[in-house]
């Protein structure tokens, strides 16, 4: 960031940062989270993917979903001491796990997509949901069930955008705007994309 567009005396707090040429710009490095290797009762983990969700005012959760060899959980990573909060546990070990955050049409929501489980959604509180299944207005794609999950999800315009689905490959599904759980309404889509080669889309980013 130029600090004509975010002056020194507007920084509150920053780790990592440094100012050359003018600039702000990120140190090399990284900073430590939490004080004590995951534990709690997770096993021995390896973690699967990792997510910053700020659910409410004054409410940042580092999210981080952790996989022991037989499960696949999402717990809430503490700054000090052992897990005390599971959002969803007994997901499928092995799985692909990707964030993307949206709107349910009320509230903020985070949607956490794994392509060999129900995908689901939290918006704070103790608990993730699973997602609704069924094709209907609100509820995700018939194309999506069973072992048919998506590969992975991107934030696009105002809607969530999945795809990789193994009955359904090469199709990208959208959301209605602002109502990111609803992927049968009247402005949601499915398009199919052929590049001409390979087995699947595998991944995506809006630019």
């Amino acid at each position: 960031k130029a600090l004509l567009r975010m002056p020194r005396t507007d920084l509150v707090y920053a780790d990592t940062v440094t100012v050359e040429r003018d600039i702000l710009e990120k140190e090399p490095g990284a900073v430590l989270v939490n004080d004590t290797p995951l534990s709690g009762g997770v096993g021995t983990w390896a973690i699967k993917a990792q997510w910053q969700f700020i659910s409410g005012a004054g409410v940042q959760e580092d999210i981080a979903a952790i996989d022991n060899g037989t499960s696949v959980s999402l717990v809430i990573v503490p700054a000090t001491g052992a897990v005390t909060k599971t959002l969803i546990s007994g997901l499928t070990t092995g799985s692909y796990i990707t964030f993307a955050e949206g709107w349910n049409g009320t509230t903020k929501t985070l949607y956490i997509f794994s392509n060999l489980d129900n995908p689901m959604s939290y918006t704070g509180g103790a608990t993730a949901s699973a997602m609704t299944t069924g094709g209907s207005p609100g509820q995700l794609p018939l194309d999506w069930s069973a072992s048919n999950w998506p590969v992975a999800v991107v934030a696009h315009r105002a809607r969530i955008v999945g795809f990789g689905n193994a009955n359904f490959p090469h199709n990208v599904y959208g959301t209605v705007p602002g109502s990111q759980n609803d992927y049968n309404g009247g402005e949601s889509f499915v398009q199919p994309v052929y590049p001409g080669s390979g087995e699947r889309l595998i991944a995506g980013v809006s630019w």
